[in-house]
């Protein structure tokens, strides 16, 4: 399998961190009992939908683009697949699930 991950591979990871960190803080704005912790959880969701939309454009504007070769080295790779591996706001986990475990807001944030 290759390694390498392509421009438009990791601009659509960072697409779907997004849109899972978007539903993520929408549902937690929706758990809020707190009228400010409903306006954070709603302005994060907001932003992450902002960054989305950002990586979208880059993706359209990137075409075909190549990262060299310069670019594969061990710590860049590993870095980029500990990205991709990471866990945050990853599409397997079941959000409901994680607010009704949470104990308090900051608990939410950190």
């Amino acid at each position: 399998m290759n390694e390498n991950l392509t421009a438009q591979e990791i601009i659509e990871i960072a697409i779907e961190i997004e849109k899972n960190g978007k539903e993520f803080y929408q549902i937690m704005a929706d758990s809020s009992s707190t009228v400010p912790l409903r306006d954070l959880f709603n302005y994060l969701s907001a932003e992450e939908d902002k960054h989305r939309q950002k990586f979208e454009e880059i993706l359209k504007s990137a075409g075909g683009y190549q990262i060299s070769d310069i670019y594969y080295a061990t710590e860049y790779m590993g870095y980029m697949k500990a990205i991709a591996d990471e866990r945050v706001f990853a599409k397997d986990i079941s959000y409901v699930d994680i607010v009704k475990e949470l104990k308090s807001p900051k608990q939410a944030i950190e």
